[in-house]
């Protein structure tokens, strides 16, 4: 049992190695209250207490090397925050406003920055899906400033444009593309490479509420209480089996 909140538990996620956790909570009623509390598992011992967003915790999610952590607050009716905490000493390595309300964030994929450096650094790929935009945004060792830089670009829709409420995204198991829950049941699927939509498909009609892989196979949890089990790539997706 991970004792460490002065409010309900909004959102849990672990890290790709399993070695760490975070849990974000609901608004605390104290001004100077952690809203984000990073474990160890194994011995289950709080490692980081961290603030920094607006309001409520919605979305949390590491990278795949467990390098950093990204969050999503509440916001208000102006926009939301998203904070980028380092997990090699807890502090922020990136924070950003949106004015358009960001519901989700998933992690893309994990390259070398330039491979002709004789010091090899990564280059992150985030992306944050909003009401009319998914947005992707560049994360890479800046060695003129020695820190993280951030810059951000939008995923290309067809030019009428798709209005979505999205309620979980994650990289498909081929990381090669996006795929992304929405509330009125629709997978959609972006190209993570090409950062262009590619399609919206009938899943269930109680929404999506959550979307993760498992081998080659993504699970949804949709709103008429199963869990649907999907197979395929690009514009081509199938339901291989479900539960309830």
């Amino acid at each position: 049992l991970l004792r460490g909140h002065d409010n309900e538990v909004a959102c849990v996620t672990f890290s790709a190695s399993g070695r760490i956790l975070a849990s974000g909570q609901i608004q605390s009623a104290h001004r100077d209250g952690e809203q984000i509390v990073v474990w160890e598992y194994d011995s289950r011992k709080p490692i980081y207490r961290l603030t920094g967003v607006e309001g409520s915790v919605i979305a949390l999610k590491f990278s795949e090397d467990d390098r950093f952590l990204a969050a999503l607050g509440e916001g208000s009716k102006n926009g939301n925050d998203m904070v980028i905490w380092d997990m090699q000493n807890g502090s922020i390595a990136q924070y950003i406003k949106f004015k358009n309300v960001a519901s989700s964030l998933c992690w893309g994929n994990t390259v070398v920055a330039d491979s002709s450096r004789r010091i090899k650094t990564p280059k992150y790929s985030l992306f944050t899906f909003h009401a009319v935009q998914v947005q992707a945004h560049f994360l890479e060792y800046d060695i003129r400033t020695m820190h993280y830089a951030l810059k951000s670009d939008l995923v290309r829709f067809p030019s009428a444009g798709l209005t979505r409420g999205y309620n979980d995204c994650c990289l498909s198991p081929s990381k090669t593309e996006l795929v992304a829950g929405t509330s009125v049941g629709e997978l959609m699927v972006f190209s993570a490479e090409n950062l262009v939509y590619r399609a919206a498909l009938p899943i269930s009609t109680n929404g999506l509420l959550s979307v993760c892989t498992a081998g080659e196979y993504v699970f949804i949890g949709a709103g008429d209480g199963k869990v649907k089990k999907l197979q395929g790539s690009d514009q081509y997706w199938t339901i291989v089996g479900e539960a309830q």
